[in-house]
Formats: structure tokens, C-alpha cells, sequence
């Protein structure tokens, strides 16, 4: 089975709330559904396709435990089919690679 690769994700730091926002950029409205104390993942509304993540209190998260949770979470849902279908993207894409140094540069510990 082929991987289907999800959009370059875009990051934003809130840092009065403590909330690091990872999106697709794929402009859906989303709802959030909790993954552990410090992991919500985002789906849109009228597709249902993983739009994002959202990091509750980031900077007291170790970043390779929450990488390890969002590749899970992506992993479930290239197996449901809720992964957006985005034209000329890398099929073998990996995100936790392409994430890890920018959530490290966001994020120090």
C-alpha cells in the first residue's frame, strides 16, 4: 500500500496560551479530538480528513513522545482513509522527520 503524503505543515506558536498549532493549510473548519493530555488532533468538518494537531503546553512535552503519538494518529488515519488527498505530493513523505527540527526550534526544551 502506498503512503499518501499529508500537506507541508505550517506552524504557530501561541505562547500566552502554550499552544502549538500544526496545520495542513488545508482552510476546512475543524473540530478536535483528544489524543492524551497533550495531544489533540484536528478533523474537518465536512470531510473528516486530519487537518492538524494541536500541542497543549508543548515546552513541558517531550517532543520525540509527542511525535511518536502524531505518527500514530496519522498512521490511523492513512488506515481509515482520513488523510487529505493533496495533487503533487510526495508519496513517502515523512512527517515526524520533517517536523521534528521545526517543533525543536519552536519548542525548546
Amino acid at each position: 500500500m502506498a503512503k499518501i503524503a499529508l500537506p507541508e505543515p505550517q506552524f504557530e506558536y501561541d505562547e500566552k496560551a502554550d499552544v502549538l498549532y500544526i496545520t495542513f493549510g488545508l482552510g476546512e473548519p475543524s473540530y478536535a479530538e483528544q489524543v492524551d493530555d497533550s495531544l489533540l488532533a484536528e478533523y474537518g468538518l465536512f470531510t473528516d480528513q486530519l487537518t492538524g494537531f494541536r500541542i497543549i503546553a508543548p515546552r513541558a512535552a517531550k517532543v520525540p513522545e509527542v511525535l511518536h503519538e502524531i505518527e500514530a494518529v496519522i498512521g490511523k488515519a492513512r488506515r481509515k482513509g482520513r488523510i487529505p488527498r493533496v495533487a503533487g505530493l510526495d508519496p513517502n513523505a515523512d512527517f515526524a522527520g520533517s517536523a521534528s527540527s521545526r517543533l525543536r526550534e519552536l519548542v525548546p526544551s
